[in-house]
């Protein structure tokens, strides 16, 4: 997932549990997947460490960055791991990046359980994609970015900016011809 509004919802201290319970520490380098697309999630991380970036294959080649997934947020994808899905999204270390590592069956388990908690998390998801939404049609480029920086002010400097770009939904020379 992306680092927006839906990780402040969740009762973090519950997934804490399952990765204190399960959980492994892992070490991801530069580069590496966490996931490629394609594949089912048998695993999800918190990020100790480090980021990730969330890239899609577009069907004319080019690959847009979808979001980020940055230190102290969880690696995950509701679809995959409650439904045996293929992510459609390849989860990518935009750094060494230390990760624990859980079992995606025990958050599956977690949620079936606890109802409460899977409510307050498919609503956390969907105020995430209602938000996202809201975001890229009402504003531009610069207040999208503004606001990016708002929330994560060291970005810049964790982040090629051609990926922040390509997140921004902004061409690099567009933005350099644009200053």
């Amino acid at each position: 997932m992306c680092f927006d509004n839906y990780q402040k919802n969740i009762l973090v201290s519950l997934w804490g549990l399952i990765f204190e319970k399960y959980g492994e520490l892992q070490h991801f380098s530069c580069g590496e997947h966490f996931i490629h697309s394609g594949e089912i999630m048998n695993k999800i991380g918190w990020i100790a460490s480090g980021n990730f970036k969330h890239s899609q294959l577009l069907h004319n080649g080019n690959i847009k960055i979808i979001g980020f997934s940055l230190t102290n947020t969880i690696l995950s994808d509701y679809e995959s791991i409650m439904n045996h899905k293929a992510v459609s999204a390849d989860i990518i270390a935009l750094e060494d990046a230390e990760v624990i590592i859980a079992p995606s069956a025990s958050m599956r388990e977690l949620l079936i359980e606890d109802q409460t908690l899977h409510i307050k998390y498919i609503q956390s998801l969907y105020e995430n994609v209602h938000e996202k939404l809201l975001d890229f049609t009402v504003n531009t480029p610069e207040q999208r970015l503004t606001r990016l920086l708002l929330y994560h002010p060291q970005i810049m400097d964790k982040v090629p900016l051609e990926e922040i770009a390509s997140y921004l939904g902004v061409s690099l020379r567009q933005t350099q011809r644009d200053s």
